[in-house]
């Protein structure tokens, strides 16, 4: 598995929205999302997963921009309203519901390892009554 393999599949979340298709080029070809990304110079991925950090109205108007570029054949307003049609393909990040990571307080670590040494010196004291 090649790099970019190993990369389309950690984010197969966003594959949907950048295989979708955005246009023809000027000599024939169908553009993906990814094809225009890329042309650009742009890493696909991380672009996608920047758009889906966005509000889908500010992800909208960027991916229009992107679309709408001098090669693409694409008028402004028809940019518009492809790119308005693919944010709805993005996936929602943010304020998706999902595991979370807590910060651990100051000194939350220190009273961890206070109270498993308790734990253990109590558990060396009964525990050599219990078996004697």
């Amino acid at each position: 598995m090649t790099d970019n393999d190993s990369l389309a599949s950690s984010h197969s979340d966003l594959n949907s929205f950048l295989f979708s298709e955005v246009g023809v080029d000027a000599s024939g070809r169908t553009l993906s999302v990814l094809s225009v990304l890329a042309r650009q110079d742009l890493d696909p991925w991380q672009e996608a997963g920047s758009l889906a950090q966005l509000p889908k109205p500010s992800a909208a108007a960027r991916l229009a921009r992107l679309i709408a570029m001098p090669a693409s054949l694409l008028p402004p307003a028809d940019a518009s309203a492809i790119a308005a049609n693919l944010v709805t393909l993005l996936p929602v990040r943010g304020n998706a519901p999902g595991p979370s990571i807590m910060p651990v307080p100051r000194g939350a670590t220190q009273w961890v390892m206070l109270a498993l040494a308790l734990l253990a010196a109590m558990l060396a004291a009964f525990g050599s009554r219990l078996i004697g």
